[in-house]
């Protein structure tokens, strides 16, 4: 045996195989190395890669949209819509932290069925309008606050020193009311 010829050992325990086939009947098949026999693993994972025995990879898609979910979740709060993250970071979680999941060896499993794919694809859609609305929804709330402090009579304002702003406060005291009521 050329593992012996090379001084190398195979660990039995964690060695295992895999038929790939189109076929539907069931294949029985025995390998042994030395006197030890195999374990037959259905779907096996290598380098984070899920393979299955007809390669349709299914079992991969799967992994990556619950992943990419995950991921997508950790982007949606980053993006707040009071506070929220600007265009920029948003741009580097998605193409550092989200899409590297959804992308992870898709050069060996871009063969899959479209149903597969499209499950994928539905999760890279949801982080990139996550991306984008929240963005938008950012600069609409900054408007929108904007324009209600210049509009708005509630509310403490500073009118360029802290002299004018103790006689708002003062102001309104004599009206009976506290600032949280003003603001409500």
């Amino acid at each position: 045996m050329w593992t012996e010829k090379w001084l190398m050992k195979i660990n039995h325990e964690k060695a295992t195989f895999t038929t790939f086939t189109l076929s539907t009947k069931s294949q029985t098949v025995r390998l042994k190395i030395g006197e030890h026999q195999l374990q037959e693993e259905p779907s096996p994972t290598y380098l984070e890669v899920t393979f299955d025995k007809r390669l349709t990879w299914k079992a991969q898609s799967d992994k990556c949209q619950e992943r990419g979910i995950l991921r997508t979740g950790l982007l949606r709060r980053l993006a707040g819509t009071q506070w929220g993250a600007d265009m920029t970071v948003l741009q580097t979680v998605y193409t550092g932290y989200v899409r590297p999941v959804l992308e992870y060896g898709s050069s060996a499993w871009n063969t899959t069925a479209k149903s597969n794919q499209q499950k994928v694809e539905k999760v890279q859609n949801q982080s990139l309008s996550t991306k984008i609305n929240t963005n938008s929804e950012n600069r609409n709330n900054l408007s929108r606050r904007k324009k209600r402090d210049k509009n708005s009579d509630t509310g403490p304002k500073v009118h360029g020193n802290a002299e004018s702003c103790f006689k708002q406060k003062a102001k309104r005291r004599k009206q009976g009311k506290t600032e949280e009521e003003q603001l409500l």
